[in-house]
Order: structure tokens, then sequence, then C-alpha cells
């Protein structure tokens, strides 16, 4: 005969939420990237391509972005953002050029032909964005500053899985 074991509620609520959230941003990134893969095909583009497109175009001043910029805005790899910002440089969506005070790095900036394009894209992008800003009321404000502390929070808890990690690390061993 099977007993099942009973929960502390406060116990299984802490245990789970980070799994729980975890479900919740990988639902939510999946809505997420189903518009703006809408708006990718329209310019021609991957998803990939539009979301550096997307950071490029924020980030971006007079002079242009940093690779390492975008890559750490996307969370990904620097290598990442310079193959994807060639393939896109041969499209014709983005410009790459030395920065003028150092030259051995290289400066993101958007095309005036992939500006026309998210330009021709701005009602459908409005219209998404004041629905949803209509839809949540309130509610996706405080939601974003939420956020924005609980990213804090696990790139904290990341640092703390990383000591951890190599606290636990086999000693005397070569793992390469």
């Amino acid at each position: 005969m099977e007993t099942k074991q009973v929960e502390d509620p406060q116990t299984s609520a802490s245990d789970n939420l980070l799994q729980r959230l975890s479900w919740e941003v990988k639902q939510i990134h999946g809505c997420l990237s189903e518009v703006q893969k809408f708006w990718a095909t329209r310019v021609g583009v991957t998803l990939s391509q539009w979301n550096i497109l997307m950071a490029i175009s924020h980030l971006a001043g007079d002079e242009g972005v940093r690779v390492n910029v975008v890559s750490e805005k996307l969370s990904v790899d620097a290598s990442f953002v310079t193959a994807q910002s060639q393939l896109l440089e041969s499209k014709g969506l983005i410009c790459r050029k030395p920065s003028a005070i150092d030259r051995r790095v290289v400066l993101l900036a958007i095309s005036s032909k992939a500006q026309w394009q998210i330009e021709e894209l701005s009602g459908s992008m409005n219209a998404v964005n004041a629905y949803v800003a209509n839809n949540a009321s309130g509610k996706a404000r405080r939601l974003l500053t939420e956020l924005e502390e609980l990213k804090s929070v696990l790139k904290r808890a990341e640092l703390l899985t990383a000591s951890d990690a190599l606290r636990h690390w086999p000693r005397g061993r070569d793992t390469a």
C-alpha cells in the first residue's frame, strides 16, 4: 500500500515558485515570439534577426551600438550577434562600421532600408502595443517593474548557483 506524502503548503509554494515562473515566462515568450515572427517575415528575416534589428534600433545612438551591448540586451553570445549582423548587413538592413574611438570595435546601426520597413510595420506594431496597453491596463507596467526586480534577484541566484557548482566541482580531475 502506497501512502501519499502530505506537503506543507508554504514549502510547496516556494519550492515550485521557480518552476512555475519558468513555465509562465516561457509561455509569454512564446506569445511574444509569434507576434514578432509575423513582423520578421514581413521584413524577410528570422525571429533572431528581428530581435537584433529591434535591439539595434532601440540601443543605437548617432554612432551606432557595440555588438556586446546588443548581445547583453538579448542574452545571447556576441559571436551570434556578429554572425547574424553580417547576414543583416548583406540584406542591406544594418550598417556595420568601426568605432571612431577604437577601430577594433564594430558598431551596428539600422540602415535607411530597415528604418523604412519598420515604419511600414509601425501601424501593426502600434495597434498591438495599444491592445496590450488597453487590455492589461496598469498591470503590464507594474509587472514590468516587478520583472526588472525579479531579474536582479535571478541574476544573483545565478551567481549563487555558479559558486555552489564550483564548490562541488570534482577536485583533482581533468574534465577537459
